[in-house]
């Protein structure tokens, strides 16, 4: 189908929301398979979700060169999403941090919280303190962009931000976190 669609000149926008809506069914299909026969099928299941990251790449290369950033951010997301599956949590935070510059690059600031939120839980999740205290940072430290969002997105990532710093060792530093 894909190479027919190739072929005969068809629209880049159809043919990535094409490969984007294959790539979402076949995860859809393979995420509730793993839900209905259990967590240990993810072996079984592997083929099919990299099939979807598959569609999934090739709609995010066109929708990169369509600059729709809410696409490629979506697209990025579940590339991560089926890594994480996968248990290759490097490339689930590569994925996921291509979402993050894509936000930032198309001002989607809705997208730039919940990814940067993802992130910094499986930083946690790893043990990545010094990485996930440094992407904190940066986000509270661009004033400019901080207008957007509310207060208690801004205070759940001071929280963030005191967490790491207290199991760095950092416990004054950590707790003052928590009073901004």
């Amino acid at each position: 189908i894909l190479e027919g669609m190739e072929k005969s000149g068809i629209n880049q926008k159809i043919h990535s929301q094409l490969l984007y809506d294959l790539g979402l069914m076949t995860y859809k299909i393979t995420v509730n398979n793993i839900q209905n026969l259990g967590v240990h099928q993810i072996d079984k299941n592997k083929e099919v979700f990299m099939k979807a990251r598959d569609y999934f790449q090739s709609s995010a290369e066109i929708f990169s060169e369509l600059n729709d950033y809410n696409a490629l951010i979506q697209a990025c997301m579940f590339i991560g999403n089926i890594n994480g599956f996968l248990g290759d949590d490097e490339l689930f935070l590569e994925w996921y941090e291509r979402a993050l510059n894509n936000a930032k690059k198309g001002k989607i600031h809705n997208s730039i919280v919940k990814t940067l939120k993802t992130i910094i839980q499986k930083q946690s999740k790893l043990n990545l303190h010094d990485e996930k205290i440094g992407k904190i940072r940066e986000f509270l430290s661009n004033t400019e962009e901080l207008k957007f969002f509310d207060l208690y997105t801004i205070a759940s990532f001071h929280q963030e931000l005191g967490k790491s710093l207290i199991k760095k060792g950092n416990i004054a530093e950590g707790l003052s976190e928590f009073i901004k």
